[in-house]
């Protein structure tokens, strides 16, 4: 099965130096979609990165990256102070007026010349990811007919305005992570035509070696932690805990973090705790020699870090009060989650002490990702989608 419609992935920011989820997500999803025959293009910013300033790093224009048409489009100006000023108050879980919601897209990432791409085009379908930016709200509006939202949604203040539960029921469908992700924007308003489709995991045959790894890095046993770092994603959490954990029990244990961003770590433990760029080489030697990886993020719609562990047939910790993480270790009995620090302290000696469950729960979720994430699985189940749409 086939699909000869042009599909236009729509997203603030793309390319190599685009490194969110959503912005991961949207790259690796075009590029198999297109390996796969179909007709894809991509309009974004000439923003580069979430992080920083919004503002045109590169020049406007079309080009071809790994393959695929990507249109960049100059940014507008916006009112910084007023935006900062009405997000502060979303992320503070304060209500907010259907006129702070308008200001708040209004002043968010957002570009004319790309919505006036999109009101050019008559044919195409157009992907929007993820739901909380300009790029999305003022594009799914112009075409909602054909427009498909991959949201990335999870419990937070954004997800409570009234405009992106309109949103959630005007556009043409949803594709969404994963069912906890689904029954949380179900809980928001009656949402469009959808399917859980999830992300595609690559599965790396690489040459390993692992003891050079450790060597580098003087590691013997340790605990990784991959992705962003910063308060959203609990990262200080985590070293509240483990620094906890190394007082109470004499331990030489060490804890890992990569990932872009900054974080502080107590002078005392610096060198139990290592916070260093690896190489994806490196990062793939990490996710196979670690005890175990941990996710202390609540705010997930899905994660990779977590299926790129599996992968490796390494077994995961994640915060249990984050319904989709929690979801994907009790689904694929790969992994054990915390609520507090005495059950994170629980856990750990259990990883410690039980090495062959540790083995078993990695392989549990190998297999797991094998069987539902693998990019041949979710490319088709994509093409079926869009083909439901034109029914």
């Amino acid at each position: 099965m086939t699909f000869s419609q042009k599909i236009i992935f729509v997203i603030p920011w793309y390319g190599k130096d685009a490194t969110g989820g959503a912005e991961i997500q949207c790259k690796t999803l075009a590029e198999h979609l297109r390996d796969s025959g179909l007709d894809v293009e991509v309009y974004t910013t000439c923003s580069k990165q979430f992080q920083g300033e919004w503002k045109d790093d590169l020049k406007p224009g079309k080009y071809l990256e790994n393959k695929i048409p990507v249109h960049r489009f100059r940014l507008d100006k916006r009112n910084k102070s007023l935006f900062d000023s009405i997000n502060h108050k979303i992320i503070s879980l304060q209500k907010i007026s259907i006129q702070e919601e308008k200001d708040f897209f209004k002043n968010n990432i957002n570009s004319k010349d790309l919505l006036n791409a999109i009101k050019k085009d008559s044919t195409s379908l157009f992907i929007f990811i993820p739901y909380l930016y300009g790029t999305t709200f003022f594009g799914y509006q112009i075409h909602p007919d054909r427009s498909v939202l991959i949201p990335c949604i999870h419990d937070e203040g954004y997800a409570k305005m009234n405009l992106v539960k309109e949103m959630l029921s005007k556009v043409r469908a949803i594709s969404f992570n994963s069912l906890p992700e689904k029954q949380f924007a179900s809980s928001l308003t009656k949402i469009s035509q959808n399917k859980i489709l999830g992300e595609g995991i690559d599965f790396i045959k690489k040459e390993t070696s692992l003891q050079n790894f450790k060597e580098k890095y003087n590691l013997d046993k340790f605990i990784l932690c991959a992705g962003r770092k910063d308060n959203q994603k609990n990262t200080s959490l985590l070293i509240d805990y483990f620094c906890t954990y190394l007082k109470k029990n004499n331990s030489d244990l060490k804890l890992v973090l990569t990932g872009k961003g900054t974080v502080d770590i107590p002078s005392q433990f610096s060198k139990n705790i290592l916070d260093v760029f690896l190489t994806r080489e490196e990062l793939n030697n990490a996710y196979s020699s670690a005890l175990f990886l941990c996710l202390p993020s609540i705010n997930e719609s899905f994660s990779r870090v977590i299926m790129e562990s599996w992968t490796n047939k390494t077994p995961v910790l994640v915060n249990g009060k984050c319904s989709v993480t929690k979801h994907f270790c009790l689904e694929s009995n790969g992994g054990l989650y915390f609520e507090n620090y005495l059950e994170f302290e629980a856990c750990l000696n259990y990883f410690l002490n039980n090495p062959n469950v540790s083995q078993n729960l990695g392989q549990n979720g190998f297999d797991y990702v094998k069987n539902n994430y693998d990019w041949k699985h979710i490319v088709q189940s994509y093409i079926e989608f869009f083909n439901e749409l034109q029914k």
